[in-house]
């Protein structure tokens, strides 16, 4: 990967820039961002790691409420208080990142662009990329595929190692924390970390089928019992039709006994009682 460009809006202290590294000198891969402390240089990489990665910036997998909170702190305050309470609906924050990378021996240039827009109700964020200069985004599939193949070129890790604070590093070899640091390092370069991150996989995949096999028992006695009160309603309806054929019945017999009581009576018949 090698990147072109980084445009930056409404981010930290940067309003509206945009910051060129592409170079005549082929051989030249290393660029150096110099300035005083307060300056902007760790936002300015936090935001180059945000703009590519997303979530994945923070370890975190989906744009969840807390990821909206974490990022909400790296954008201009100024322009936060400015939406505030306003119902804007465009993207008022922006990283526009354009580089370029070799994909089955082609080189193609790459630009990721993710927007936010922030309300009461939340944050929302916008991510697109497009190929080759192209001014139309390509469609959510392949920018699916595009960003996972990219990941799996440069992890995040991995970016913290190539496009590091210097900052940083002197608080991991402060704190003594060299060796871990570079451990992972290995592991990330040399792909060592497949098996963890498939054993963490299977894990979830299993933890997902215990729930759904939950779900299964319990959809299963639902419709057991679902089965058990239909019998029960249709049981009730046999019964009350026999109750009404019975009760049509006693009528039918008190009807004939009162009608041969009274014959009984008209021919001069004793009846019981008498």
């Amino acid at each position: 990967m090698k990147l072109k460009s980084l445009t930056l809006k409404n981010i930290g202290a940067y309003k509206q820039q945009t910051f060129d590294f592409s170079s005549k000198r082929s051989k030249q891969n290393v660029t150096l961002i110099g300035g005083k402390n307060g300056a902007g240089k760790t936002t300015f990489l936090s935001a180059m790691k945000l703009g590519l990665f997303g979530p994945l910036a923070y370890d975190m997998k989906t744009a969840s409420s807390t990821y909206f909170k974490r990022i909400k702190g790296l954008m201009n305050h100024d322009e936060l208080e400015k939406i505030e309470g306003l119902k804007i609906s465009i993207p008022w924050f922006k990283i526009d990142l354009t580089f370029e990378q070799v994909e089955s021996s082609v080189r193609e240039e790459i630009r990721f662009v993710r927007e936010w827009n922030f309300t009461e109700t939340g944050g929302k964020e916008f991510f697109s990329i497009y190929k080759d200069g192209s001014s139309l985004p390509v469609s959510e599939e392949k920018r699916d595929l595009i960003f996972n193949r990219f990941c799996e070129s440069l992890p995040p890790y991995l970016y913290d190692v190539c496009l590091f604070d210097g900052e940083e590093i002197n608080r991991i070899i402060q704190q003594d924390e060299l060796s871990n640091h570079l451990e992972r390092l290995i592991k990330s370069a040399l792909k060592l970390e497949v098996p963890f991150l498939l054993q963490d996989t299977i894990n979830r995949v299993i933890s997902d089928e215990t729930k759904n096999t939950v779900d299964i028992n319990k959809q299963s006695k639902f419709e057991n019992l679902k089965s058990a009160l239909n019998d029960i309603i249709q049981e009730d309806h046999r019964l009350q039709k026999r109750y009404d054929d019975l009760s049509n019945n006693v009528e039918e017999i008190t009807l004939t006994v009162n009608a041969q009581k009274s014959e009984l009576k008209s021919f001069g018949g004793l009846l019981k009682e008498e």
